[in-house]
């Protein structure tokens, strides 16, 4: 095994990734490192990720194949090494010659008598490593150093980019807990105080909130990021915000993840729905700027069917969770708009209910559930928030695993079927704001684009290759054996799948009309 490097002082390049890729920010941190195998060889002043138990140590770069690749070879730890059965020249420029995504390459490593073997292995996804001494748990977030190597997307030849900071680190999800592979939520600090840090990572927007969704129950380690890729593609900001530009959903990038030097496979890094996202300012709660999340059935009342008991003060509330404000309970709004769905006459509900909901949003979130026939998002896993007091609320969905043909105990989902819940139903029955023929009308002009089977089909497409052809699948099936992983198979069910749904919703909304 390599020694142990402590006490050290790292010099830090922070990418300060609000300006141009290539411009750092100089931190200096004291870090005690009591890892072994923490960083063995850099490629062109980037460390690789060293996973000890599989003895590998990964890199990222920029295509599925290098056919010469010619990077600055720097290591400390041993004396000499070799790479495809040629000696590696420490500190200088070596020809590796042609390259592969997935392949491992054998580097030995030589230190007087001592011999260490590891695999080299590049991928094209990027990739984070973060170091903890602290036991991981639900909470509190334990301290620690996050790592990561990227490339920016249209960077061309410009080389990877390294980004470190202090993070928190804690395990997240009521139901994913219960397998090997667990998601994360990640906090970035400028400092051991904890004080926030707020970036943009991989392109997406800046946020010192960050989750690491597992993808666990779904074998092709996609239908959370497909689900937002099309939700991107109808959603819509609120009429009385549109001077607000933003995306009311989130983005997630693909990374592969290790923690403390092992192995832990494919992840979808993502943005978390805060007040940050969704560009609150300081005086939004003084506006009455409010986020609210769905995070249990309760009996029906995150489906709007029933009302239990007014709400206390603690912030989680009948199947409710308060997101912001953070500090002081504000359950007011949302008590008001659930009595009215519950309680109000249909005259009344067809009246006034989108003074309480923006119109568009609930044409384009009845139509997206359905779409996906997301069955966990009728109720909750869903986000209600506004910007003002005279603002309507507007949905933002949330934990689309549970999808495209996929139920949350890894079961089939038939194509067949129409999803509700009490608010839609009574839309339905009262036709407020014609919102039958809206949904209708929506669909088929979405059919022509975003719901097009041809541009459904290149989503999926786009992001099965993008796990294949870096063999990120077959990393993943090696390190959780739980479930069996056939990605090719389960590709094509989804694509059939699709295939039908739409044929079914074809018919659904035509009857309609």
């Amino acid at each position: 095994m390599l020694s142990a490097y402590r006490h050290i002082s790292l010099l830090i390049l922070l990418a300060a990734l609000t300006t141009v890729p290539g411009c750092y920010e100089e931190i200096i941190i004291e870090h005690e490192n009591d890892f072994d195998g923490h960083f063995i060889l850099k490629l062109n002043d980037i460390d690789g990720y060293t996973d000890l138990p599989g003895k590998r140590i990964f890199f990222t770069i920029p295509e599925d194949i290098i056919e010469d690749f010619s990077p600055h070879v720097q290591y400390s730890a041993y004396n000499y090494m070799i790479f495809k059965g040629g000696g590696l020249i420490n500190d200088t420029v070596n020809d590796l010659g042609r390259i592969e995504t997935g392949l491992p390459y054998p580097l030995v490593c030589l230190q007087n008598e001592k011999k260490d073997t590891f695999n080299i292995v590049f991928t094209t996804l990027p990739l984070i490593h973060f170091f903890t001494e602290d036991e991981i748990r639900d909470e509190p977030k334990s301290p620690g150093t996050l790592y990561m190597q990227y490339r920016m997307p249209g960077s061309g030849d410009v080389g990877s980019i390294s980004f470190i900071s202090f993070a928190g680190i804690e395990i997240r999800g009521a139901s994913s807990m219960k397998y090997g592979k667990v998601s994360y939520g990640l906090e970035l600090w400028k400092n051991k105080q904890e004080d926030d840090y707020t970036t943009s990572l991989l392109d997406m927007r800046p946020n010192e909130d960050w989750v690491l969704d597992a993808m666990y129950i779904d074998d092709l380690r996609m239908r959370n990021k497909l689900s937002f890729d099309v939700w991107k593609q109808i959603a819509t900001v609120p009429a009385n915000d549109t001077s607000r530009q933003f995306f009311p959903g989130i983005n997630i990038r693909y990374v592969e993840l290790l923690i403390n030097n092992r192995y832990l496979g494919v992840y979808g890094l993502g943005e978390k729905v805060n007040e940050q996202l969704l560009g609150f300012s300081d005086d939004q709660l003084l506006e009455g700027g409010r986020i609210y999340k769905a995070i249990r059935w309760a009996d029906g009342s995150t489906k709007f069917e029933t009302y239990h008991h007014p709400p206390g003060k603690s912030f989680t509330w009948d199947g409710w969770e308060q997101i912001y404000p953070k500090h002081d309970t504000a359950w007011v709004p949302l008590d008001r708009l659930r009595q009215f769905v519950v309680y109000s006459s249909d005259s009344i509900f067809k009246e006034k209910v989108f003074q309480y909901f923006d119109a568009d949003n609930l044409v384009h979130s009845l139509l997206f559930l359905n779409l996906i026939k997301g069955n966990d998002n009728a109720g909750k896993n869903n986000f209600l928030a506004r910007y003002r007091s005279n603002s309507q609320f507007f949905m933002i969905p949330w934990d689309i695993e549970s999808s495209w043909g996929l139920a949350w105990d890894r079961s089939t989902v038939s194509p067949v079927g129409f999803l509700s819940n009490n608010l839609y139903d009574r839309l339905m029955a009262t036709n407020a704001g014609n919102f039958r023929d809206q949904i209708s009308t929506r669909w088929f002009h979405y059919r022509e684009g975003a719901f097009s089977e041809e541009q459904l089909s290149e989503i999926i497409l786009s992001n099965y290759n993008r796990l294949a052809t870096s063999k990120a699948y077959e990393r993943e099936a090696a390190t959780w054996t739980e479930f069996s992983i056939d990605p090719e198979e389960e590709y094509e069910e989804i694509s059939s799948w699709l295939t039908e749904r739409l044929d079914y919703l074809d018919q659904y909304y035509r009857a309609l009309e």
